[in-house]
């Protein structure tokens, strides 16, 4: 009879201890929603076409959009911030202090990419978040969108690079000739 109530009670205390993490999760969820702020949640929620997401140093957010160049679009404070790091270093199951200054993994609730760092390594806490594509590109969409090029395009610097490598290697053969002459060898008796 004891072993029977010993066991209601312990199944009851998983089903409290559950519930008690769920809810847990969700003041998480929900603190780190309110530390990113409605800009970056925004861009989140909404992440179609989006790329990457930083905050800087000096608090300004920055959002890449695919096929775009990085646009400001708002600031979050230092302490928003650095409670964001630290509600999903939390969240994760790991810190961010200042001696382990730098907080790499996945961004919680939405599943991207996520590095942060914060002081001594940087000013003030800034981060970037790296979205997944929403789609496949085709090499034919990167070279539209001018990603890529084709190797006649002015564009293209690899023909001027291979160019400068000749150049570096007959000058270096010179060298070495020169370098290798008899009159420069000095041959003690």
């Amino acid at each position: 009879l004891d072993v029977r109530k010993a066991r209601k009670s312990e199944s009851r205390g998983t089903m409290v201890h559950t519930s008690h993490s769920d809810e847990k999760q969700e003041r998480l969820q929900e603190k780190l929603r309110d530390e990113l702020g409605p800009v970056i949640c925004g861009l989140l929620d909404q992440s179609s076409g989006i790329e990457d997401i930083l905050v800087n140093e000096d608090c300004r957010i920055w959002v890449k959009r695919t096929g775009s160049a990085f646009e400001q679009i708002g600031e979050l404070s230092g302490r928003q911030s650095r409670g964001a790091m630290m509600t999903i270093a939390s969240m994760q199951k790991t810190t961010v202090t200042e001696s382990k200054p730098v907080l790499e993994t996945q961004l919680p609730i939405w599943k991207y990419r996520f590095a942060g760092l914060i002081e001594p390594v940087v000013l003030s806490p800034s981060f970037a978040i790296r979205v997944k594509s929403d789609k496949k590109r085709s090499l034919r969409d990167l070279q539209r969108q001018g990603i890529l090029t084709t190797k006649d395009d002015p564009r293209n610097r690899r023909s001027e690079q291979e160019d400068f490598r000749a150049l570096l290697m007959e000058d270096s053969a010179a060298m070495l000739e020169c370098n290798l002459s008899p009159s420069t060898i000095n041959v003690r008796p």
